[in-house]
Order: C-alpha cells, then structure tokens, then sequence
C-alpha cells in the first residue's frame, strides 16, 4: 500500500485544504469556547475559522506546523501533550482517519477538553466527489480511502464519540461545491503528492500515472466541471 504523504502545506492547500476551509467555517458555528484545541491542524484551515478564544493546534507534520499561523506543536493525535480538562473545546478537521488509532484518538480529545470535543472527516464513500471519481479509476481497491477509513461513517463516529465517554452526541453533514475551470485544474493537485490519493498516484511508474489519469479524465465531462464534497460532523459534550 502506498504510503500517504503529509509533507507540503502548499499542495495539500491546493488539494483539499481550499475545500476544507469553506467546511471549516459552518463546522464552528455554535461551537463556543476561550480555549481551544485543533487537534491535525495541518495548515491551519480549522483553526483559522475559529474567530473568537485562544487557539492551540497540535500536527505530526513540521510542516504543516510551520505553515500554520497559530500557536502549534508537533504531537500525534493518540498521545497529547496536554493535562486533563486543558480545553474549552477541542476539535479536529480531516485528520482522525489518518491516526493510527482514531478511537484512542477521540479518547485523547475527551482527555484534554474541558466541554465540546468535535470534528468532521470526508465522506469517502459518496460524498467527496473530487477523491471518489479518482478512486473508481483505481484497480487496486484496497488502495480506497473509503475502505481504509471506516471511521469516516456517521454511525462509526457516534460510536467512538460514546466510547470515548462523550454525552449529548449528535452527527450531520455539510456539503459544498468544488468546481474546476476544466480537467487540468481538476487533476494538477493530485501532482502535488499531499494526500493519500496524490501519494498512491506518485507511487505509480509513468506510464501507469497517464493511464490513470485517462480513465480518471474519462468519466467527468467536457469543460467546467462542477462537483460537490460532503463531509460527517460528530460533536459531544464532556461528562461534568
């Protein structure tokens, strides 16, 4: 399997991280707290949304860290460098899947807050229209981000969100629109290598990139091209 790379702040902005702030700044509305905790910040898209508090993003990826305007440190999401109950509210966007165990990664944002601990993750399987033409252009099925990332199911996140010890869980959706000038613009962030798909992509000799990049350009149209990317939100409160 390819390895997922996480190492250029300017192509995963170019990827996904111009989609995600469009979802970052509904996901924080009614989310309300002096002291927060954006747990995957990558460049910062989720914490930048945040307009009122103090903001503290926690990455595995320097990166990303360096990119990131805000107070950062570098930490894995599984083991945070925080005491008990340090954060008003602790959120994460697009990152629990890429944890190496996101239920201890939830456990871990419940650990730390002091009240709402919530976040939101692509919808693989349908929603993310960009990543799911993409993918069903892919011979390799165990290479989708949709089988690899159970998690990314609102059924899946209430569950973790409850075993984390979490009360008052509730889950939604948000959807917005990713329109491309023409296919060119569609594919060039997948040249980027920041992500699971572009990573795959790279992994590739040549000569399989261009037969990939053929299959994928045949099944979206001519021109414009108009899609649209879901993503789940799940949010809980702190037992008091």
């Amino acid at each position: 399997m390819a390895s997922d790379i996480w190492a250029g702040g300017d192509a995963y902005e170019a990827y996904v991280g111009r989609w995600s702030r469009v979802v970052a700044a509904e996901f924080v509305r009614g989310l309300g707290g002096e002291r927060w905790l954006d747990v995957g910040c990558g460049t910062g898209a989720l914490s930048a949304a945040v307009s009122d508090g103090w903001v503290v993003g926690a990455d595995r990826s320097e990166a990303f860290v360096r990119r990131n305007p805000r107070r950062t440190v570098v930490s894995d999401g599984i083991a945070l460098p925080f005491r008990n109950g340090t954060f008003d509210v602790v959120i994460s966007g697009l990152a629990l899947n890429f944890m190496p165990d996101p239920v201890q990664g939830v456990r871990e944002m419940a650990r730390v807050a002091d009240g709402v601990v919530a976040a939101y993750v692509w919808d693989y399987a349908e929603g993310m229209q960009l990543m799911r033409h993409f993918w069903d252009a892919v011979d390799d099925p165990g290479q989708d981000e949709a089988a690899r990332f159970p998690i990314c199911h609102p059924d899946a996140l209430a569950e973790a969100w409850r075993a984390a010890g979490l009360e008052d869980v509730t889950t939604g959706r948000i959807e917005i629109p990713t329109v491309f000038a023409d296919f060119d613009d569609y594919w060039r962030p997948f040249l980027g290598g920041a992500g699971a798909a572009p990573g795959y992509l790279l992994s590739l000799p040549p000569e399989k990139q261009t037969e990939l990049r053929e299959r994928v350009r045949s099944g979206l149209p001519e021109g414009e091209i108009r899609l649209t990317a879901r993503a789940w939100t799940v949010r809980g409160r702190k037992k008091v």
